[in-house]
Formats: C-alpha cells, sequence, structure tokens
C-alpha cells in the first residue's frame, strides 16, 4: 500500500507522536540521572545534552524520512517540492507543546491554585535539564516556603518570574533545526549516519 503524502500540520502532528514517545524515555532518564544537580550547572547541561540529543534526534530521524518520502512523491509528480515542509511542522509541534503554557502562566498569576511548575517540567523532560538552568526547583524569595512541623515544601512556580516564563516557553523551539534540517537532509538523501559510519 502507498504511503499518504502529509501536510505540515499532518506532519507535526506524527512528530508530537515520537515527541511523547520521546519524553516518556527522558523521564526514565532523567530519573536516573537525579545525581547529576549535585554537580551544579555542569549536571544540567550534561543532562541536557543526553535528553535533547535523545528528543532531537527522534525528530531528526522522523523528518528525514518524511523528506525522503516527499522526494521520490516530487519525482514521479505526485506533489509539488516544499523545502521548508520540516520547519513549518516543527512550528506546528511548537504550537501543539505551547498549549502547556497556559496552565503554567495561569499557575503564576495565581489563578490556578495548584504549583503547575512540576508538572511541567516532568511533561518537558527532554528540556529539563535547560528549564532548570532557568529557574532552579524551588528558587523561591524566602517568605514564600512553606514550612510544617517535619517537613519544609518549596512552591516552585510561586518563584517564577515572567521573564523566566518567557524563556522556558521558548525552549521548545529548540527541535526546530532537527525538523528543517532532517527534512531537508532526507530530501536530498543525505545521511550522516551512512558518512561517519561508512566513510573511505
Amino acid at each position: 500500500m502507498e504511503e499518504k503524502n502529509v501536510s505540515p500540520f499532518q506532519f507535526g502532528l506524527q512528530l508530537l507522536k515520537r515527541l511523547v514517545f520521546a519524553t516518556v524515555i527522558c523521564m526514565f532518564v532523567c530519573f536516573s540521572m537525579s545525581f547529576l544537580p549535585e554537580y551544579g550547572i555542569s549536571g544540567y547541561i550534561w543532562m541536557s545534552v543526553l535528553t535533547v540529543g535523545i528528543s532531537g534526534g527522534m525528530m531528526y530521524l522522523h523528518a528525514w524520512s518524511v523528506g525522503d518520502h516527499d522526494a521520490n512523491a516530487v519525482q514521479f509528480g505526485r506533489m509539488e517540492p516544499f523545502m521548508l515542509k520540516g520547519l513549518f511542522a516543527g512550528l506546528y509541534l511548537v504550537l501543539f507543546v505551547s498549549v502547556l503554557a497556559i496552565p503554567l502562566a495561569l499557575s503564576i498569576a495565581g489563578i490556578l491554585p495548584i504549583d503547575f511548575l512540576p508538572f511541567y517540567r516532568l511533561l518537558n523532560s527532554p528540556l529539563l535539564g535547560i528549564i532548570n538552568l532557568i529557574h532552579p526547583y524551588g528558587a523561591i524569595p524566602h517568605a514564600e516556603v512553606l514550612k510544617t512541623e517535619t517537613t519544609v515544601y518549596q512552591a516552585a512556580t510561586a518563584g517564577m518570574s515572567w521573564g523566566q516564563f518567557i524563556g522556558v516557553i521558548l525552549l521548545p523551539l529548540i527541535y526546530l533545526p532537527f525538523t528543517t534540517v532532517g527534512y531537508i537532509f532526507g530530501y536530498k538523501r543525505f545521511s550522516i549516519i551512512e558518512k561517519v559510519v561508512y566513510k573511505n
């Protein structure tokens, strides 16, 4: 059965499915690397390199596959070439992911009566290390630390500034180079793996 050509919107939905799968993998990775924050900024950087590499790699591979398929479709006259398809699909992906910014903004504004940032971090596990660099976990004004007899609770969202919020919600843009370059390389049948592994 012939594979159907996909629109940038459908392409974006496919990328979202793969990002959900990558997020589950990165959740386990982040839990297994929970010791890295003890090393400070360098620990978060290493975590980010690994998790962004996993999620970005999955975005790249799917974009490469779609680009390769579209090259065949163009060759046989089934569609017109659109080299920015990977970019537009990536923008749709960013738009889908940005929905999570709504409850985060409501939480910062005090409208949503829960500390949403821990959930936001978890649902954005591929970017967790970078999020923690922008806003360290529990980094809030001292007066906002809630104390009980046995435990100290830190309302992480309450300490996030609107500037940090903007920085955090822009992070999914990091996927655009993976989807854009992946699609173009796939369309041109340029395989990095072949160049690296089978060189000479």
